[in-house]
């Protein structure tokens, strides 16, 4: 019964679906046996191959994950094949997913750079701010009707109760909310969308909506899950562009050091307007709008490389050095500095990491298997090739 349940928590780590309770119980069972991390380290294995074949068409999910529990149950029944931590790593980095699995090394980076936690601080119409920390909950005043929720399945939730498109006698209130470095938390908007808001990322949105448009502001990055009504369309505003929506799953990236806007849509439909063109894009592909431009680049993507942190997984996918770093500074709120030739920050990588493992993990496992070094100095990590 047990390799049952270690088996379904490993098949949802793989699918970036784990919860946290299941995770920690996973690092317990891979810490009381050095046999469990090299069969740890044989599945992910097996996950890695069968998810490169599946990219390629010739395998779909569900032979994929009949392949990986037939070769764990194989491995339980012969003598297990002995692995090294620095094998081990190189293989899981290429792989779909990453594990720290030489966590007994104590360098300088084991203890650097903890994940991020939901927090976020809200402003409401009067200029009031207030930290969002906790399960604390209470309404507001004034029937601005929010409700910070302390159960466990709304914790780092900010949810709006009022009716729909208000009740005819009190007005809507603008409100907004900034996630800061190192955060992420999820608001429930009056209408029932559902926005889930990364690192750095700041989002203006009335308390209900009035009139025959949705409209809300995002700086930074947002996955939205639109409730339907097509009589009153969903504008999601950024610096350079403009979405428009009427029910529907996506990602939209605009943070302003990025100088532009990325919208990658998961299902449904939506237009993306900027510089005076507009287009309509399908589920799987992606639109880019760039700063100053007036060119939108429109294109077909693997969208779980730019979603999966919804579901506490980066997942990179063939993504250069310098960008998967940029992420990950946001996340851990620390600074990467670049020593090496830009060759170095353009060196591209397939793999990933469980969001709440801390930064030191993953920088060890990525030092066995690139071929680059981490150098942490005060409050900073110098990139440089080995």
């Amino acid at each position: 019964m047990i390799y049952e349940k270690i088996e379904k928590q490993i098949a949802d780590y793989c699918a970036g679906t784990i919860s946290r309770a299941d995770f920690g119980e996973l690092r317990e069972w891979l810490d009381a046996d050095p046999q469990n991390t090299e069969i740890f380290a044989g599945y992910l294995k097996a996950y890695k191959r069968s998810r490169v074949v599946a990219l390629l068409g010739q395998m779909d999910e569900a032979a994929a994950w009949c392949d990986i529990v037939a070769r764990l149950r194989r491995r339980r029944r012969r003598p297990l094949l002995c692995i090294t931590a620095a094998a081990a790593a190189a293989a899981l980095l290429l792989g779909i997913s990453l594990f720290l699995l030489d966590r007994h090394n104590d360098t300088a980076t084991a203890e650097f750079g903890m994940p991020g936690r939901s927090i976020a601080v809200l402003e409401l119409a009067d200029g009031q701010r207030i930290t969002l920390d906790g399960g604390a909950a209470f309404s507001f005043a004034g029937g601005e009707g929010a409700l910070i929720a302390g159960t466990e399945e709304t914790e780092g939730m900010l949810i709006y109760e009022a009716g729909v498109y208000g009740d005819g006698e009190t007005a809507a209130a603008n409100h907004s909310i900034h996630v800061p470095v190192g955060g992420e938390y999820c608001v429930l908007l009056a209408d029932g969308t559902r926005v889930r808001l990364n690192s750095d990322t700041r989002l203006h949105y009335p308390t209900r909506f009035t009139g025959q448009i949705r409209e809300i502001y995002v700086e930074g990055e947002a996955y939205l899950e639109v409730a339907h009504d097509p009589a009153r369309p969903f504008i999601v505003r950024t610096a350079d562009a403009t979405i428009e929506v009427l029910g529907t799953a996506f990602n939209v990236s605009a943070y302003p050091s990025d100088r532009a806007t990325t919208t990658t849509l998961v299902s449904g439909r939506l237009a993306v307007a900027a510089s005076g063109r507009r287009e309509q894009i399908m589920p799987g592909q992606q639109a880019v709008v760039r700063a100053g431009e007036a060119a939108m680049t429109v294109r077909t993507v693997d969208t779980r490389s730019y979603v999966s942190w919804v579901d506490g997984v980066f997942e990179f996918e063939d993504m250069p050095l310098g960008e998967i770093c940029t992420r990950l500074s946001r996340w851990y709120d620390v600074e990467f500095e670049f020593a090496c030739s830009t060759a170095c920050a353009d060196k591209r990588f397939t793999g990933g990491t469980w969001k709440y493992v801390s930064l030191g993990d993953f920088l060890q496992v990525m030092e066995k298997a690139a071929g680059i070094t981490f150098d942490v100095r005060d409050g900073r990590v110098i990139v440089n090739s080995q």
